[in-house]
C-alpha cells in the first residue's frame, strides 16, 4: 500500500499486487503446515515472537506501529527513493527497528 501512495504503484496494477501477495503468503503457510509437526507448531506457539510481559497492549501497537514505519522507510529509502540511497537512512532505520522488537520481546535473527 505504501508503493500506492507514493505513486510507484499504478491504481491498475494495485488490486492484482494485493491478490498476489496474499496468494503468496497463503502458499507459504500451507507449505509451513505440511512441513512442520503439530507437535512441533504448538511448542513454538505458532513461531509468534510474543512481547514481554511487562508490555501492555497499548506499547505494543505502539512499537508495531513505530516499526513498521522504520521498516517502511528503509525499504523505500534504499530501494525506491534516490535520495534516500545517499543519505543511507535504509541501513540506520532497519537497525532501529530490530532493536525496538528484541526489547519488546521479539527473538533476535542474525544474518551470517
Amino acid at each position: 500500500m505504501a508503493f500506492r501512495v507514493i505513486g510507484r504503484l499504478p491504481s491498475s496494477r494495485f488490486v492484482p499486487y494485493v491478490v498476489v501477495q496474499l496468494a503468496g503468503a497463503t502458499v507459504a503457510a500451507a507449505a509451513c503446515r505440511a512441513l512442520f509437526l503439530p507437535d512441533a507448531v504448538m511448542q513454538a506457539q505458532l513461531g509468534i515472537p510474543l512481547p514481554a510481559a511487562w508490555v501492555s497492549r497499548s506499547g505494543v501497537l505502539l512499537a508495531e506501529f513505530i516499526m513498521t514505519f522504520l521498516l517502511m522507510t528503509a525499504i523505500i529509502g534504499t530501494a525506491v527513493d534516490e535520495r534516500g540511497k545517499a543519505l543511507k537512512i535504509g541501513a540506520g532505520a532497519g537497525k532501529l527497528a530490530h532493536a525496538l522488537g528484541v526489547l519488546g520481546g521479539a527473538r533476535p535473527t542474525y544474518v551470517t
